[in-house]
């Protein structure tokens, strides 16, 4: 049974054999990974049938026409001005090429592999392109906390894992892999160890007293009910009786994160990752300097720093009206 139905061959493009090529690149991926290669190779299909492009060995005329069109393509609106739309982003169309080099690289039918030459120019210049993360006001953050409802253990893990994201600005993936030994106190400061980070090296993050506050209560629940220093802090809970089912993941917590904001009433377009962007952005707006900023943030370069600075976003904050002679 063939995975892309919609596909129609044309009788006058040699077609076929790259197209079973793609069924067997299909076969060995996940259902989720098939429905988003699907469309991307129809779309590529469909450039190739307009511009009367060989699909089976495309030329590097083709190929750099998809690719141009691609970033010329109409993307998302933009978070901060709404009324102006973006092109697609070169990352978006950075992996678009990856995907198609995979596909072609393995390919008997080609000597060269008509993606790679695209594939490489786009990797040097796609860093820097990416979307910045929405970023949410304290009035805002106040309303994410006070959406959760507390009366039950499951309350008590979500204000646990709200604060994780914006009291110690953890990215998710960190936030999941905290044990409940992790979570340690010294001197009336409550501080994590990161074992399992971005950095792949041992870390440290203390966070603030009022966020602290919340963990150790659903820390004290966990053990009230026999859970092991060693188990994982956050974890889901299944039926009624909210029965501990296991290490909550990233998929769990993702929609998690988004049921408890569209509660708050939130922009639909924040994620996990806008409490890193958001505790960032106050520190900055505080007076914290950018060292300081680096450091709660674990990354290496001010560089880094100021993608999470949105302070020069806003117009009236952009540092050229206050220039004077």
């Amino acid at each position: 049974m063939r995975f892309i139905p919609f596909l129609k061959v044309s009788s006058s493009l040699p077609t076929l054999s790259i197209d079973d090529h793609f069924q067997n690149f299909l076969a060995v991926k996940s259902e989720c990974t098939r429905r988003s290669y699907k469309g991307l190779f129809k779309e590529w299909w469909d450039f190739c049938i307009k511009t009367k492009g060989d699909v089976s060995n495309p030329s590097p005329k083709t190929v750099f026409g998809y690719v141009s069109e691609m970033l010329q393509k109409p993307g998302e609106s933009c978070r901060y001005t709404p009324e102006v739309e973006e092109v697609c982003c070169p990352s978006t169309v950075w992996r678009k090429v990856t995907v198609l080099r995979a596909v072609y690289g393995s390919f008997p039918g080609n000597q060269k592999n008509p993606f790679e030459e695209p594939y490489q120019r786009l990797k040097k210049n796609k860093g820097g392109f990416k979307r910045p993360t929405e970023v949410i006001s304290a009035h805002q953050v106040q309303q994410l906390f006070k959406a959760i409802d507390t009366r039950d253990k499951a309350g008590e893990r979500d204000l646990a894992f709200i604060s994780l994201l914006f009291g110690a600005g953890l990215r998710i993936n960190e936030a999941l892999n905290l044990r409940i030994s992790d979570v340690r106190q010294e001197a009336d400061i409550t501080y994590f160890v990161l074992s399992r980070n971005k950095s792949r090296r041992p870390d440290e993050q203390a966070i603030d007293e009022v966020f602290a506050a919340h963990i150790w209560r659903y820390i004290n629940t966990r053990i009230l009910e026999g859970a092991l220093i060693s188990e994982p802090l956050l974890i889901k809970y299944r039926g009624r009786k909210l029965r501990p089912d296991g290490r909550m993941s990233a998929k769990s917590a993702y929609t998690l994160f988004k049921e408890i904001a569209a509660g708050a009433g939130l922009p639909p377009n924040i994620s996990p990752h806008s409490g890193r962007a958001t505790a960032a952005t106050q520190l900055l707006l505080s007076g914290n300097d950018y060292g300081s900023v680096k450091d709660f943030l674990r990354h290496e370069s001010f560089g880094m720093v100021s993608k999470y600075d949105h302070r020069l976003r806003v117009r009236k904050n952009h540092p050229g009206l206050k220039l004077k002679y």
